[in-house]
């Protein structure tokens, strides 16, 4: 579980039915590639210019959102790292 930062907005991006077998066909990784870039969209026109990404994903989806944050969008991307027992930043771009 990710502490929240306070005084931020926070905003998730998550599947309804998490699995390990999520993304098993090409199919299901366009429909993420979609999905998430949707997202990306929102949280650019809201105005987010700053981004931290906790990822919990397959490997194929991971790959996705690195090739969907686009550094002249947002001003800055924190990508985390899970090492039990907590999240280490493993990356930071400007």
């Amino acid at each position: 579980m990710v502490t929240h930062p306070s005084g931020r907005y926070v905003v998730e991006f998550q599947a309804v039915s998490p699995d390990r077998g999520i993304i098993r066909k090409e199919e299901h990784l366009l429909t993420f590639r979609r999905e998430f870039d949707a997202f990306l969209q929102r949280i650019t026109r809201a105005g987010a210019r700053v981004v931290h990404i906790y990822p919990a994903t397959p490997l194929s989806a991971s790959f996705e959102i690195g090739r969907m944050l686009l550094p002249k969008t947002f001003e800055e991307i924190h990508v985390w790292e899970r090492q039990a027992p907590e999240w280490k930043q493993a990356l930071r771009l400007k």
